[in-house]
């Protein structure tokens, strides 16, 4: 019975997920041009909890 109401949970927390995506699809859709969004992916993650070193 925990199960399935974790199973709900999840659920309702991936319908709330698609909802809001749709909504900022819907705020974004009447702009002219988008906002460039700056490249966030070197500095998501700090060096020393990288994995593996960066290639390059």
């Amino acid at each position: 019975m925990l199960h399935y109401a974790f199973h709900k949970l999840h659920e309702a927390d991936l319908l709330r997920a698609a909802d809001r995506a749709r909504d900022v699809r819907a705020a974004t859709a009447g702009r002219p041009e988008p906002v460039p969004s700056t490249p966030r992916t070197r500095g998501l993650v700090p060096p020393r909890l990288r994995r593996r070193p960066a290639r390059g």
